[in-house]
């Protein structure tokens, strides 16, 4: 395993505590020691970039975000009512640039063409992923995490 972005370092049971998440969230199962994510220069870069998306589009804000070992999540809401829905930019757009901003300041591409994006709908669809978000570090420490390998 290519740990290009980051290290996750702690205990590797999820336990059978419970804990809640920043939003409240009830983490069933949680270890009461949560992961410790340590960003490689890549991933020191990529955070630093997440954070600038709060203040170059408006309308843009960065809800949640974890930076794994060779992927990252980020919950992103683009406020249309910010402005004309024909201004606002596209979930493409925001990840093409920041994509390119990271690229450029590492001196190469670590990049896949693609990516996944969903739309959330609704607060439950919302509370899931922000769940997934959450829990995706001790994911990965048990090696049940989708992109581990």
């Amino acid at each position: 395993m290519k740990c290009i972005l980051s290290h996750i370092v702690g205990e590797k049971s999820l336990g059978y505590g419970e804990e809640k998440s920043d939003k409240g969230l009830d983490l069933v199962g949680a270890s009461c020691a949560r992961p410790k994510i340590c960003l490689t220069d890549l991933g020191m870069i990529t955070e630093e970039e997440i954070k600038k998306l709060n203040t170059v589009y408006d309308g843009v804000s960065v809800e949640k975000y974890v930076i794994m070992p060779n992927h990252i999540h980020i919950l992103i809401m683009i406020d249309i009512e910010y402005g004309r829905a024909q201004l606002a930019p596209t979930v493409s757009h925001i990840v093409q640039q920041f994509k390119g901003k990271i690229t450029k300041q590492y001196g190469k591409s670590v990049w896949q063409k693609g990516f996944y994006d969903h739309i959330i709908r609704n607060e439950e669809d919302f509370l899931m992923h922000w769940q997934y978000i959450d829990e995706n570090p001790r994911k990965w420490l048990i090696g049940k995490d989708e992109y581990y390998k």
